[in-house]
């Protein structure tokens, strides 16, 4: 799916934020752990994503039979229609800012909240 290099371009922004956390006393560990967990999920749908892709558009070329015919039903009748373009929308990813907004001085409880809605993805 050629997401390799993307997903390097958002691990790199995402763990630069997790690890310079505004928290009180922010250590390499609770950093990396806030960077696993964000990226877990997305590392997930892309490897799952890009191996379906491939077995279905060439692993499955070589097998006989049933099982090559109903793979490739699959995948010119279903697979091109319905399940690669969800696939494809994996790169329409927003990691978000690589440093959230300092919070706003002297603004009350609804400015800060419209920050917040404005810089969630």
């Amino acid at each position: 799916m050629a997401q390799g290099g993307c997903a390097a371009l958002e691990d790199a922004v995402v763990l630069a934020r997790a690890l310079s956390s505004r928290s009180p006393s922010p250590s390499p560990a609770d950093g990396v752990a806030a960077y696993v967990a964000e990226r877990r999920g997305r590392a997930a749908w892309i490897v799952a994503g890009a191996y379906l892709s491939g077995y279905v558009q060439q692993g499955s070329t070589s097998a006989p039979g049933v099982r090559a015919a109903a793979v490739k039903l699959f995948r010119d009748w279903i697979f091109y229609r319905f399940v690669f373009p969800l696939l494809a929308d994996t790169m329409w990813f927003d990691c978000g800012d690589l440093v959230a907004p300092p919070p706003r001085v002297g603004g009350g409880e609804e400015e800060a909240a419209d920050c917040k809605k404005s810089h969630v993805h």
